[in-house]
């Protein structure tokens, strides 16, 4: 089921091949967003971009964010009642804790991915001494080699990407976030599903410094029972 995210933007320019503002009270916990976009037609904007923060309970100001690459696509009704509905994949900022350090981090979609199944964002990591967001090399080359977003699991402390080979590979990685360094894969799970008749799994987890790997091969009807068990006791 695709979900949908709605932001409330107060539109304070008009929607035209010129420079639009708009105003997101809503997107994040702790920022009053305003962003300053190059180019809006009826269905998207795109171009040279500057973002800038608020914080809501200092009202200070943070330095502004430039993007040449931004963009977002809307459904053209919901402009004329100034609700931009963006599907899940497509929203154009995503502000979450991704090095579990206990602040609100940003992810930006960059532009140059837009026409791809799936966006690539640049990853920006809320730093408490300079104040501001910078930019995480590591972090967003980690979306660029895995060609989409991960989420953060924050009780587990682990960066979480899903994606999937061809019609019926699915796999899952799983990263820990180390200050000072690049990403640490450490879980790999691949759930390979061509044969009609059975599943071949293949676990593969960093403990200890070593990786170990384990493959196995279920019947199809068994492990897709075992599966639907595990989730019915998980409920």
């Amino acid at each position: 089921m695709k979900l949908k995210f709605q932001l409330l933007f107060i539109l304070l320019g008009t929607l035209c091949l010129a420079q639009t503002h708009f105003e997101m009270d809503e997107i994040s916990k702790n920022y009053r967003v305003s962003i300053d976009i190059a180019t809006c037609n009826e269905k998207e904007c795109f171009g040279k971009t500057s973002i800038n923060f608020i914080n809501k309970n200092t009202l200070e100001k943070l330095p502004t964010l430039t993007s040449e690459n931004f963009t977002f696509s809307f459904e053209t009704d919901s402009v004329n009642s100034k609700k931009i509905n963006f599907e899940d994949a497509q929203i154009p900022l995503i502000f979450d804790d991704f090095n579990f350090d206990g602040h609100e981090d940003l992810a930006l979609i960059n532009g140059s991915s837009r026409n791809a199944d799936k966006s690539l964002y640049d990853i920006f990591i809320y730093d408490s001494i300079q104040k501001q967001f910078l930019l995480s090399e590591g972090l967003t080359d980690l979306v660029k080699d895995n060609s989409g977003m991960f989420t953060a699991d924050a009780g587990r402390k682990r960066l979480v990407i899903h994606s999937k080979s061809g019609c019926c590979i699915h796999i899952t990685k799983e990263y820990e976030v180390i200050q000072g360094r690049d990403p640490l894969k450490v879980y790999e799970f691949e759930e390979d599903t061509r044969d009609p008749k059975t599943v071949i799994t293949k676990k593969t987890e960093f403990i200890d410094y070593k990786w170990f790997t384990k493959t196995t091969t279920y019947p199809r009807e068994v492990y897709y029972k075992e599966n639907n068990d595990e989730n019915t006791k998980g409920n």
